[in-house]
């Protein structure tokens, strides 16, 4: 399904690709007046999507890459939502004849195509001629590896759940006599291909589950980590050598191991936030000297007699990348031209505009994925309530919204998205309205498949 302006390989406008899915959007006008102030050329986006939007989210310029999903068509009447991940999605671009024409003809017109991604990971063997707003391909991929995380986690001295690796599967059944325990996929995000393991058929489910070839580099096994008190979630930026912004920290919204959102401001207190952004700061600078560029974030646990460990570095844009650039924009920030410098390679541009300190707003927010409770429903309404760009803007602010069309049979991913702002004093408030508001979209747009 694609979609695109008539004269889009005639025109003199400029096209860059987005591929960051409905929750994302404004973060792609945010990156084109960027790339516009930069270049003085008008730059418009061509949206990638998993699936086809409703009309609440249908753009100009959009087209559908989701092979796996075209395949899980095949066997319904109904539309289906399957969201893949988005390394599968990388590489679905890189393999795409579509993406190959449109790109082939854009070359003629066009120096150079710029790709706004979730993730740099799994870009290999992609055409020179492309550029990615995001830190190089090779190095996000080997820091996104678990493995190799937690071997440099071990490697600085931080303190991290007790683990070993596996380098096969065989290797991980010879452990099924010391459940549970936690094991993790090479690459895994947000809670997919990660899973607390009981028993034996715990096990061969969690293998039955893995993503295509996420299994050849090995396995992290895990102690479990028991009466979790938070989840605090760090995101930052390297903009050069040593160069090294946090620009928030966060709770995370958990379902079980699996993400849901974030809450501003985190519960820790100060001596935890001091651990943070130290911890985070020196995982920065490691990445800057192998040439990392760019945003990351790290995830850490603490349980209830306040022990902490760190147990994920993101080598990319996070799920509250959209948040945090709405919120650094009203306190003078702009994140997308942050991102598209370090892209460039300019390096030392820092200001004292992304001191951490300068960069806590005076209030609260939160934001949640609308994610089913299990598979099989289909969505019965289509709601859009609000507007994203504009919730940081004013002195309370929800934003509510499901992405795909009605009638479709939701097999993997969630549907919508929820955002609210309030007064700092009220964050219970503002958390409780943002479960609430998933809750009842939940109950008002989805129904069980008969």
């Amino acid at each position: 399904m694609i979609f695109l302006d008539t004269d889009i390989y005639t025109n003199k406008k400029n096209y860059f690709f987005t591929m960051l899915g409905p929750r994302f959007d404004p973060s792609a006008y945010l990156m084109a007046q960027a790339l516009e102030k930069e270049f003085r050329k008008e730059f418009i986006p061509i949206f990638i999507y998993a699936v086809e939007p409703n009309d609440f989210f249908k753009k100009d310029n959009y087209l559908v890459l989701n092979p796996k999903a075209e395949a899980v068509q095949k066997e319904s009447i109904d539309p289906v939502v399957y969201l893949q991940e988005y390394e599968d999605m990388n590489v679905d671009f890189i393999e795409s004849d579509v993406i190959k024409e449109i790109s082939s003809r854009l070359f003629l017109k066009q120096d150079v195509i710029f790709i706004h991604s979730f993730t740099s990971s799994f870009f290999d063997g992609l055409d020179q001629r492309f550029k990615i707003i995001g830190p190089e391909p090779k190095v996000a991929k080997y820091y996104d590896n678990k493995i190799n995380q937690y071997e440099l986690f071990k490697e600085m001295s931080m303190p991290v759940i007790p683990g070993r690796i596996c380098n096969n599967k065989n290797e991980v059944r010879l452990l099924v006599d010391q459940v549970p325990f936690y094991i993790t996929a090479s690459y895994s995000s947000g809670g997919h291909n990660g899973k607390v393991i009981s028993c034996k058929k715990d096990l061969e489910v969690f293998f039955s589950e893995l993503a295509e070839g996420n299994g050849a580099g090995g396995f992290l096994i895990s102690d479990v980590f028991n009466n979790l008190k938070l989840a605090p979630n760090s995101s930052a930026v390297v903009t050069g050598p040593n160069e090294v912004s946090v620009l928030a920290i966060t709770d995370q919204i958990l379902r079980g191991k699996a993400y849901l959102g974030n809450v501003y401001p985190s519960a820790i207190n100060q001596s935890q936030e001091e651990q943070i952004i130290k911890m985070t700061v020196r995982l920065g600078q490691i990445l800057s000297e192998k040439g990392f560029r760019g945003l990351f974030g790290c995830d850490f646990l603490i349980n209830d007699k306040d022990e902490m460990v760190v147990v994920d570095l993101n080598p990319r844009r996070q799920g509250g990348y959209v948040c945090n650039m709405l919120v650094l924009k009203y306190l003078g920030v702009n994140l997308a031209n942050v991102e598209l410098q370090c892209a460039l390679g300019r390096d030392g541009f820092k200001t004292k505009k992304l001191d951490y300190d300068l960069l806590k707003p005076d209030y609260c927010w939160a934001h949640s994925k609308v994610k089913p409770y299990q598979a099989g429903e289909v969505i019965t309404n289509e709601v859009l309530k609000g507007d994203l760009g504009e919730v940081f803007h004013d002195k309370e602010g929800l934003y509510s919204a499901t992405f795909y069309k009605k009638g479709s049979l939701i097999k993997d991913g969630f549907v919508g998205y929820v955002v609210a702002k309030g007064e700092l004093n009220k964050k219970a408030e503002i958390v409780k309205l943002v479960q609430d508001t998933a809750d009842n979209l939940l109950k008002k747009c989805l129904a069980d498949h008969c």
